[in-house]
């Protein structure tokens, strides 16, 4: 009788830590990404997870012919949803809440009619150039990150609608220093609304 106790007791602590410890939600998101100027549904269009801070959560999925998507196993909180296309366009929908159930959120995709040139010469060594044609109103922002997303450098209140402007940067950051070879990117952005381009300074 005695042998058993030391099972009773192991089996008491094993119901304890399952009843005690807090559950795991794992919520579904699906819904609809649709063009916010015409209606039509937008197929092929990335969906990534992000939380608020912007950290990517590493759950993604992507709409199909139809512009529907769902993405699984979500921990319970809130998020923003990042929707890209052509893998440099891309909209936001904050403020999106999951919990345990399924939660449907649709998403009418606004992006920018102003359009960003593929940065020129690429790679390049002593300077680089970028062709924009501005076709949003308000301000335009110009701002250039390295891989981890710290700011290099920017320009800021790019307005004049129909107007192509043309930057070019020496590759030096706000500091004036000159950034190191690798791989930065520019973004064209107007509120939550931008376009990124990928290019590279070479040693």
């Amino acid at each position: 009788m005695a042998a058993c106790r030391p099972r009773v007791v192991l089996l008491a602590l094993v119901l304890c830590v399952a009843l005690c410890a807090p559950a795991y939600a794992a919520g579904i998101l699906c819904g609809t990404v649709r063009d916010a100027v015409t209606s039509n549904p937008i197929a092929g269009a990335g969906i990534f997870l992000r939380q608020t801070t912007g950290q990517y959560t590493g759950l993604n999925g992507a709409t199909d012919a139809t512009g529907h998507y769902c993405i699984n196993g979500i921990p319970a909180g809130t998020y923003d949803l990042e929707v890209r296309l052509d893998d440099y366009q891309v909209a936001y929908r904050r403020g999106v809440v999951v919990n345990d159930v399924p939660v449907s959120v649709d998403v009418d995709a606004r992006f920018m009619a102003s359009t960003l040139s593929p940065a020129w010469p690429n790679p390049s060594r002593e300077s680089v150039r970028f062709r924009m044609r501005i076709r949003d109103s308000g301000a335009i922002d110009l701002t250039i990150l390295d891989v981890n997303g710290r700011l290099m450098t920017g320009w800021t209140g790019l307005a004049g609608v129909g107007e192509e402007r043309v930057v070019t940067w020496d590759f030096r950051d706000t500091a004036g220093r000159r950034v190191p070879a690798g791989r930065y990117f520019v973004r064209l952005s107007a509120g939550d609304r931008s376009i990124s381009r990928a290019f590279a300074r070479i040693p």
